[in-house]
């Protein structure tokens, strides 16, 4: 059994989250759930989600359930706008790609200028 970092790492990596490094344990698989293709959340398929986060179903019914009376989501879980805002606000900034050096003077073909005479 893996022990509970790898797993909440795992789980991010599988959705494609970043998750911000000071999150409790708790609070980063409640950012993986949420952040569950919204399909998978409609339809309320636990097997789906756990498949797709990688986490035990009883976990994800446990963070639905969580979800559900901390207003992140509706009964019918619907993502609230508070349940929008909290995967948002909890995951690492969005990194600054370096930009890729471009030559000053574009290209501009010999044919399409126009003659100097």
């Amino acid at each position: 059994m893996r022990d509970e970092p790898e797993q909440i790492k795992q789980a991010a990596e599988a959705i494609g989250v970043d998750l911000a490094p000071d999150l409790s344990a708790n609070d980063a698989k409640l950012v993986v759930v949420l952040s569950a293709p919204p399909s998978l959340l409609r339809r309320q398929d636990i097997v789906a989600i756990a498949a797709a986060t990688t986490l035990s179903r009883s976990e994800v019914e446990r963070i639905i359930l969580r979800a559900v009376t901390d207003r992140l989501l509706t009964p019918k879980w619907r993502l609230t706008e508070a349940g929008q805002e909290f995967p948002k606000a909890n995951r690492r900034g969005d990194r600054r790609k370096s930009t890729i050096a471009t030559n000053s003077e574009p290209y501009y073909p010999q044919k399409l200028r126009i003659p100097r005479e």
